[in-house]
């Protein structure tokens, strides 16, 4: 149950997302308001932007493992029923888009964390959610963006569980970073 991606992904995107408010924090308005801007700016402009850069020479023939997991998924089977059938590139440029929707926050958490500044983390999260390059490769089959919200991720756990003050906050995010790897 807990392998499978309709558990762990919304899981992990909540906890980023959580990371990426704890981060804004210091900002006027509170960080829950500038990450729901950022959410949104990432969100919208992906939602506008439908076109899809294939990879290859023949357009989305090739799978990515997220693709892979949503596919197999009894659970996505499951909640993708009363819908009738989905294509399988039509499901994997919906996962890659969610995942290229929450990278920015990934991105402004890791800022955060490298530069203890949350005007820059704001900047930067924002310039990665706006990047003509990023909006254009969200939903292609590519595992360049997917692999942004990874590192980013993993090292945002790493240095949370460096600077953390409490054991138990230590470990979790250990246990974080080594499953993001």
């Amino acid at each position: 149950f807990y392998k499978d991606v309709v558990v762990w992904l919304p899981a992990l995107l909540l906890w980023l997302t959580w990371l990426c408010v704890r981060a804004l924090q210091p900002l006027p308005g509170g960080g829950v308001v500038w990450t729901l801007v950022l959410l949104g700016v990432s969100g919208v402009l992906r939602a506008v932007v439908p076109i899809a850069a294939p990879m290859t020479a023949w357009s989305f023939s090739r799978d990515t493992r997220l693709g892979s997991l949503a596919a197999s998924s009894d659970l996505m089977k499951h909640l993708l029923e009363p819908l009738g059938s989905m294509y399988f590139d039509d499901l994997q440029s919906l996962c890659l888009r969610l995942v290229s929707t929450f990278t920015p926050l990934a991105v402004a958490a890791h800022t955060s964390k490298l530069v203890r500044d949350p005007k820059a983390a704001l900047a930067a999260g924002l310039l990665l959610a706006c990047s003509p390059h990023h909006l254009r490769f969200s939903a292609s089959d590519s595992q360049f963006i997917p692999s942004m919200l990874w590192t980013s991720s993993a090292f945002v756990c790493l240095y949370a569980s460096i600077q953390a003050r409490h054991l138990v906050s230590r470990i979790v995010h250990g246990f974080a970073f080594t499953g993001l790897l």
